[in-house]
């Protein structure tokens, strides 16, 4: 005989009763999740810049980072300063990279700089005119051939340096990835040498899935006392020479002002240095 009062449950009723917990222990994982994400993306760390002479006009150009420290060879990201001598870029993380400078008929200016995670670091930076810009690298000949069906494009350029002092910085940068590379010399560099020859340079661009633009990459070549070529891009000629100084003979505001949160870092070289001897070796054949 059944006592009264007591309820029986039925195992259906205790599975769907754990079933509800499971997917609501599975909705808060995901909803942390998506909270963590939104904070990260909220708190990326960003880079920016200006980029002036002494007169305080701005220049145009390039820039390039590299992973910890200038001259590591590992470069990391990379894109155009633009006519207002502005430049900037997010980057997953603080720490210290180096940070290269090139514009057109001036020193390539190089720093290594500190990031705070998850801040806007602002910098600024003088360039100093080449005086000896007739000694400086040229670059001419790009060409673009594509190979297997247009998956893979190999970039050759011919780089000229009249002092023969050329380092091993023959940069190409693709505007679109922000990925910078750097070109394989022509012949076989000793590992005691730090002067890499004149000639024919090259790369094997791994196109991937995105189709491949000329338009979209940037080329400079640096010697051993940090003079540029200029910065060319399409169409690879005279024409395509971005240069330093653009129309304006107007000095500019301070670099940092109304942002909040800024890593300050003024940059003033005075003089045309020679690369560390950390640089002896091989040039790599890009990423």
């Amino acid at each position: 005989m059944q006592k009264e009062g007591k309820c029986h449950k039925s195992p259906g009723f205790l599975a769907g009763s754990w079933g509800i917990h499971i997917i609501l222990g599975i909705i808060t994982i995901l909803v942390g999740l998506a909270a963590a994400i939104l904070l990260k993306a909220g708190k990326e760390t960003h880079i920016s810049g200006m980029v002036q002479d002494p007169q305080r006009r701005p220049l145009a150009g390039v820039f390039l980072i590299e992973k910890s420290r200038p001259f590591s060879r590992d470069y990391l990201w990379g894109g155009r300063v633009d006519d207002n001598g502005r430049f900037s870029i997010d980057v997953p993380e603080g720490g210290s990279y180096g940070l290269h400078l090139c514009a057109t008929g001036y020193i390539c200016h190089s720093a290594e700089v500190a990031l705070k995670t998850g801040k806007i670091n602002v910098f600024s930076f003088t360039l100093s005119p080449n005086a000896a810009e007739p000694d400086s690298p040229r670059i001419s000949g790009v060409n673009f051939v594509p190979t297997e069906n247009g998956k893979r494009v190999t970039i050759s350029l011919t780089v000229n340096d009249p002092n023969n002092n050329l380092s091993y910085q023959v940069i190409g940068i693709n505007l679109k990835t922000r990925q910078v590379f750097i070109f394989s010399p022509p012949a076989p560099v000793p590992p005691e040498s730090r002067d890499y020859p004149n000639g024919l340079y090259t790369l094997q661009y791994i196109a991937a899935a995105r189709p491949f633009a000329e338009k979209e990459w940037l080329f400079v070549a640096v010697d051993n006392r940090s003079y540029a070529s200029p910065v060319v891009g399409y169409p690879f000629t005279t024409e395509g020479v971005i240069p330093g100084m653009i129309k304006s003979d107007t000095p500019r505001g301070e670099a940092s002002s109304g942002i909040a949160d800024l890593t300050a870092a003024p940059g003033h070289p005075t003089a045309a240095p020679e690369l560390p001897d950390l640089l002896k070796g091989k040039a790599g054949s890009g990423r």
